[in-house]
Parts: C-alpha cells; structure tokens; sequence
C-alpha cells in the first residue's frame, strides 16, 4: 500500500472524500436545526393565539352561563298561569271591542216591540268568522206576547240566528228573559 502524499500548493490539493461527505452531513443536520427551531416557533405562536382565544370562549361561556342561571331564576318567578289568565282577559275585551256594536243596536232597536224594555246585551265571544258573533240579551217584557213578538221578530231577520231563551223569570208586573243568539253583521248590509 502506498501512503497518499500531495505537496501541490493548497489551491491544487485533492479534497478528501470523507471530509466532503462530513461537511455535507453536518451541513444537512444544521439546516434541519434550523428548520426544526423555526417550525417550533410557529407551533408555539399558534398555540398562544389558540390559547388566548380559548381563554376567551371560556369567559364568554361564563357569561353565557351566568345569563341563562339569571333567566332560568326569572322564568322560574315569572307566574305563567297567572300571565295566560291576563292574556285570556285582556283577549275577552278585545273580542268584545271587535263585536259591530252599531249595526248590532240598530238592528235589536228595529227588532223591538213596544212592551219590552233591554236591560243588558253583551257577547259571548265570536264563534267563528263564517258563523257570526255570539250574543247574549237580558230584556223584560210586559207580557208574554211581547216577549214573543220580540223572539219572533229577532228569527225573522237575516242579521240572527240561534235565537233561543235561556232564562226566564216572572216579576210582577213584568217578565224578565235572557236569550242568547248570533249576530250575523255582514248579512244585513
């Protein structure tokens, strides 16, 4: 074996192979340090973003929470019967407010005999658009004939229907009635 010497100046020296591939090596192994470092730089950046996002989702959750605690306390206070028992009031008078009152007294005024008298008309509540409105009359009458001049007279019209006598008392020296009949606002006109 022959040993391997060179004295050309430096500039003409032979590289060794093995320190090239040395090189080479510590050269890919800095690169992925470096790589490596800068992809944990990313890493840990996102995971504070991602953190400090998270922290506020957990507060805003904590609000949400402490909201819906306080609204599920006042819906627990709030009374609901007594809430639908004021809406279904307050519906009764809207009903009633809907009733043609006009159209309605015109019609009893002209249906009238003279020995009756009208205490008291109210309405029951609509049963429906097709049928008409409901309606209920307290009426005394000097006698027999001129209650049944009136109900006969409500029967012949086209604005009522359903006439029927639901009470009737006998004072002296009159008799007071109560009928209950449908009012049909749109026939008559």
């Amino acid at each position: 074996m022959r040993p391997y010497l060179n004295f050309s100046p430096k500039p003409f020296a032979r590289k060794d192979p093995l320190g090239f591939i040395f090189i080479l090596i510590n050269s890919v192994i800095c690169i992925a340090v470096i790589l490596s470092a800068l992809y944990l730089w990313q890493i840990q950046r996102a995971n504070q973003q991602h953190s400090g996002e998270f922290s506020r989702l957990e507060l805003k959750k904590e609000l949400l929470n402490e909201q819906f605690a306080q609204l599920n306390k006042d819906l627990k206070a709030m009374d609901l019967r007594a809430y639908d028992k004021e809406v279904r009031f307050y519906a009764g008078i809207q009903q009633e407010l809907n009733a043609p009152w006009v159209n309605l007294l015109d019609a009893l005024g002209s249906a009238l005999p003279d020995g009756v008298r009208v205490q008291q008309v109210s309405s029951d509540g609509s049963t429906g658009e097709d049928v008409g409105q409901t309606i209920r009359l307290l009426a005394y009458a000097r006698t027999k004939k001129d209650e049944l001049v009136l109900l006969k007279r409500l029967q012949d019209m086209q604005d009522f229907s359903h006439v029927l006598i639901m009470n009737e008392v006998y004072e002296k020296p009159a008799i007071m009635f109560e009928t209950r009949l449908i009012y049909h606002s749109d026939k008559g006109n």
